[in-house]
């Protein structure tokens, strides 16, 4: 290769396919698959054809060989073996339009017009726009016949075809198209893209680069890169992954962030949190025991989730921090399952202790390493829990759902709801949804009260909404009243746990509107927390 990507440069489009054709600019495997639907690709080539910038391409350059596997296809075209080189250069942002570029304007093999997903290739240019078409660029539907002026890209940067399609242009009567098909060509002939190198010999910088690239997309991850490292004929790490975390469908994490799961991986391991990347894990996935300790995550896992049960975390969705599920799993690992659900009770405070103290913000990886080791020596019974204090909790004030102290109180009204009715409802449902299942009581008043939120399904929505209707409140009769939907969301205000006192706002003949129902349920809500609270040992701090 030349010096294209020594230094920042503006690359012509040809001269940049040419490099992935000659097998000198390469994808790596850790790439995530292709995702583009039909009106992206389109709209990509419509903007090459208008001269509007596409964005830049982020390349790694590496003066060794990392082992890295890579692709060996895009789209429908099969890519060239790599060239031995003292130079690597890999694509590591940009995949999505290199493969639309590539795939359209490289010659397709004979017969190959659907990819492996099933998208359809070539892309068509209109030589004779219709007034009023604003997109100039087609694919073939089913077996719909080409027109005579659609010129497919592919033949844009071949000079044989590109002489073969104008010939036949000219066959069929369109001699007055070879201008607008040479317009085309320059276009895309000449199209500058920017190409950012990235040299470096650390992958944990090219990993860092990709997760931060991809932020506002489809996330890259060290576990990417490590896929990439020990892929293999009979191994594949995002395979494994995949697999692990549909084998927790049975226990209710399905759901669960793969980084969660590397993270607990990374613990079980013995291996640094933040500081180990991709080669950490490439280590431990290179031993039989690494790969053995993967695979036996799924039973690791069983006797954490009945314990987070216990508490009432049902999924990963009603889970205040990542790092407790990870501290728990490390500690299942390596003292035993039984061992640990044996400690429930102690576990439970400091589940509670860790999530209102907001214990886990911030916390180094040297923090994280003596959480467990101290957690493990709690469940021992070797130690009691005295490295966290006595939590102060004040009623919460401005809803923000993904905030700790939000998604306490959120556990909490979860927990006291299902407990006045019997059975997990509103837990599994947290669980499973997250904030995702926190609805609006009453549309036009603010998200950011807890009292004007639930966690219902849709049709318990509706059947709440009917009965809160301002000015045609049905909340007078002792059947209503007693409904475990409504008691189940803190809106039953028989309340079979609290003696109501004169001053509280429970009376229902003067729920008239919507803010005196939300101050009643807010009242409620507090009761319950406070309860909840004081039940775990911790202080509860009302306002003054």
């Amino acid at each position: 290769m030349g010096q294209m990507f020594d230094t920042p440069a503006l690359a012509r489009l040809s001269a940049l396919l040419q490099e992935v054709r000659n097998g000198t600019l390469l994808i790596p495997e850790f790439q995530r698959g292709y995702v583009w639907g039909d009106e992206q690709r389109l709209r990509l080539m419509d903007s090459i054809w208008q001269g509007i910038p596409i964005g830049s391409l982020l390349v790694w350059r590496t003066g060794s060989d990392k082992g890295l596997k890579v692709r060996t296809e895009i789209g429908p075209c099969t890519l060239p073996t790599p060239r031995a080189a003292s130079v690597r250069s890999y694509v590591i942002d940009g995949l999505q339009r290199l493969t639309t570029l590539y795939a359209a304007l490289m010659p397709l093999p004979e017969g190959h017009e659907r990819d492996a997903e099933g998208r359809r290739w070539p892309i068509y240019f209109e030589l004779a726009p219709k007034a009023g078409d604003d997109l100039r660029f087609h694919l073939r539907h089913g077996q719909q016949e080409v027109s005579s002026t659609w010129m497919p890209l592919s033949c844009v940067l071949d000079d044989d075809l590109f002489f073969e399609f104008r010939a036949a242009l000219v066959s069929r009567g369109h001699k007055d198209l070879l201008q607008e098909a040479r317009r085309l060509e320059s276009r895309f002939r000449d199209y500058l893209i920017p190409v950012v190198p990235l040299v470096s010999e650390d992958q944990e910088l090219v990993t860092e680069a990709f997760a931060r690239v991809n932020s506002l997309g489809q996330d890259l991850d060290e576990g990417d890169m490590a896929h990439a490292l020990t892929l293999g004929d009979a191994f594949s790490f995002n395979g494994e992954l995949s697999s692990l975390t549909s084998q927790l469908s049975s226990v209710g994490w399905e759901g669960v962030d793969r980084k969660v799961v590397i993270a607990s991986l990374k613990a079980i391991w013995n291996l640094d949190i933040y500081k180990s990347g991709a080669k950490g894990i490439q280590g431990k996935l290179n031993t039989t025991e690494g790969r053995d300790l993967l695979r036996a995550l799924p039973q690791i896992f069983e006797p954490v989730a009945e314990l987070l049960r216990g508490f009432g975390v049902h999924g990963p969705g009603s889970l205040p921090y990542t790092y407790q599920l990870v501290a728990l799993l490390r500690a299942a690992q390596r003292l035993g399952g039984e061992k640990v659900l044996g400690a429930a009770d102690g576990l439970r405070t400091w589940f509670f202790w860790s999530t209102y103290n907001e214990h886990f913000t911030g916390m180094t990886s040297g923090q994280l390493r003596g959480e467990f080791e101290r957690l493990e020596a709690l469940i021992r019974g070797e130690r009691a829990l005295d490295w966290l204090e006595r939590p102060v909790v004040t009623p919460l004030g401005q809803l923000r759902a993904n905030a700790v102290r939000s998604r306490a109180a959120i556990l909490a009204m979860a927990i006291e709801g299902d407990g006045l009715t019997g059975g997990s409802k509103q837990q599994r449902l947290y669980g499973a949804r997250g904030t995702e299942a926190l609805q609006r009581l009453f549309p036009g008043e603010s998200p950011y009260i807890l009292a004007n939120r639930v966690l219902a399904e849709d049709e318990d929505l509706k059947r709440l909404r009917e009965w809160l209707t301002p000015g045609q409140l049905r909340l007078t009769t002792p059947e209503v009243l007693q409904d475990d939907l409504l008691r189940r969301n803190h809106l039953g205000f028989v309340l079979e746990k609290k003696s109501v006192t004169a001053a509280s706002p429970f009376d229902a003949a003067t729920l008239t509107d919507a803010h005196k129902i939300l101050r009643a349920r807010e009242y409620a809500l507090d009761l319950f927390e406070a309860e909840f609270v004081e039940d775990l040992g911790a202080k509860w701090q009302p306002d003054t």
